[in-house]
This record gives C-alpha cells, sequence and structure tokens, in this order.
C-alpha cells in the first residue's frame, strides 16, 4: 500500500511556517477550537476576497490575526472601516482584543488554495472543465474525472507546465500524460 504524507506538516519547520503560533498547557483545546472557529468564520465573511491564509498569533494580551489575500483592497474597505468591523466581530467571537493585519499575496495565480477556488467557481458557472483546467496556472494541473483514472475508457489529458520548472527533466512546455491502453505491437520477423 501506498504510504501518504501530509502535504503541509512534512514541510513544518523547513520549507513552511505554523499557520497558528502559540503555547498552552491546560487551555490547549478551547484555543485550538478558538482559532477553528476565527478560521472559518474568516473563510465564510471574506469569501468574495480571495483569502488564501489566515495566521493567528497569540500574545499573552491580544491575538494577533495575519489575513494573505489577492484583494487586499476589499479586506480593508475605504479608510479601513471593513478592518475596524472585522476586528470588533472577531473580539465578540473570542471576547479578547484582536488585531488584524491584512498582507497581499503578490502572485495569486501559484496560490494552490485560490486556484482551486477559481476552478470550482468556473465550474459551478457551467464552463468546461478542459477549459478550466488549461486556466487554472503556471504549475499545470490534473482533473480527476472518472475517465481520468485510468479505466478501460480513459483517453490521453495534456497537462500544461508554464515555466513552472527550469530543470531539464521538466524543460518541454507541455506534456502529454498517455492513455492506460497497451498499443498493438508488431509481430518480429
Amino acid at each position: 500500500m501506498g504510504q501518504k504524507t501530509h502535504p503541509h506538516g512534512f514541510r513544518l519547520g523547513v520549507i513552511r511556517d505554523w499557520r497558528s503560533r502559540w503555547y498552552a498547557e491546560k487551555d490547549f483545546p478551547r484555543l485550538l477550537n478558538e482559532d477553528e472557529t476565527i478560521r472559518k468564520y474568516l473563510h465564510r465573511r471574506l469569501a468574495h476576497a480571495a483569502l488564501s491564509q489566515v495566521e493567528i498569533e497569540r500574545k499573552p494580551s491580544k491575538i494577533v490575526v495575519t489575513l494573505h489575500t489577492a484583494r487586499p483592497g476589499v479586506v480593508i474597505g475605504k479608510r479601513g472601516a471593513e478592518v475596524d468591523k472585522l476586528r470588533d466581530e472577531l473580539a465578540m467571537l473570542t471576547n479578547a482584543e484582536i488585531s488584524v493585519n491584512v498582507e497581499e499575496i503578490k502572485r495569486p495565480e501559484i496560490e494552490a488554495r485560490l486556484v482551486a477556488e477559481n476552478v470550482a467557481h468556473q465550474l459551478r458557472q457551467r464552463i468546461s472543465f478542459r477549459r478550466a483546467m488549461k486556466r487554472a496556472g503556471p504549475r499545470g494541473s490534473r482533473s480527476r474525472r472518472p475517465d481520468d483514472w485510468g479505466g478501460p475508457r480513459s483517453r490521453a489529458r495534456k497537462v500544461t507546465m508554464r515555466g513552472a520548472c527550469r530543470c531539464t527533466r521538466c524543460a518541454p512546455t507541455s506534456t502529454t500524460r498517455r492513455s492506460t491502453r497497451s498499443q498493438p505491437t508488431e509481430p518480429s520477423a
């Protein structure tokens, strides 16, 4: 059987940082649940703002929430009115003093969550899944349709690589996954 590795946990401390930075001994379950509540609330409230990641840092006197978004203007609002409103809502939700920081994502086309939300939105709008996957992003992507799972009726799907990797193995600009059907062989003489 294959051994699956969690994509975030495998990289923690090496190339990724923790999404929550705090320490607690007795209150750990309550604080963990509170972090999850904050994240769910923010993703639901800011669904239109292309919110990619929410980092939570707890200090002794307050909670610092950092929002990584592709549209910081939508989150901040006119003269910071939306951020102030959001800070008050989170303070009511957690009963603690909260500070909200907004950071802009420079290249939203390479953020996995934003690309996935974009493809899902296009599919809800009844756009062809092949067209949605071609527009997905610079690294290319694979669809998860039953005819792509390697069954007897599977077909080759084109996976586009647009400048994602510069190594010699990935140098071609496009690759084609071949069908799992075996090709007829010519009898040898």
